[in-house]
């Protein structure tokens, strides 16, 4: 968690204690690590996991409203399959260089900060207000 920025003291952690008796097995909710001790007696084989809970920021909208339509840029093309065994230049357009209101449509290619998907044809590609993209079955 440490590498990954957590604020170890904004976690909550939680324990569980798994207690083996002779002839039985029993899971414990323990909220401290001392009590623990209470649930065990003399030959019980018992195991104690830990999670920690951290909170996630929250996501926050960009303004919301009306904003008008524009014409998504393309970056450039590459050449795809295009399933019915040829093949066809199709348009490339990067998410990050594109204003909230840039609207396009498949065949295309989107090449976001984490992933790169094809858009078919038929299908129509908006970006928000808030920078997401959004995806419509126009079913052409």
């Amino acid at each position: 968690m440490f590498a990954e920025g957590v604020d170890m003291s904004t976690c909550t952690p939680r324990f569980r204690l798994m207690v083996e008796h002779e002839d039985s097995e029993q899971v414990i909710e323990v909220d401290d690590l001392h009590e623990a001790t209470t649930h065990l007696t003399p030959g019980d084989r018992a195991s104690l996991e830990l999670v920690l809970l951290a909170p996630l920021p929250h996501v926050t909208l960009g303004e919301g409203g009306d904003i008008g339509a524009s014409a998504a840029v393309a970056e450039g093309t590459r050449v795809l399959r295009d399933g019915r065994g040829g093949r066809a230049e199709t348009s490339v357009y990067a998410l990050a260089s594109q204003p909230p209101g840039a609207r396009g449509s498949g065949p295309a290619v989107i090449e976001g900060p984490f992933f790169t998907m094809r858009v078919p044809a038929g299908w129509q590609f908006d970006t928000t207000a808030a920078g997401d993209l959004r995806l419509t079955d126009r079913g052409q």
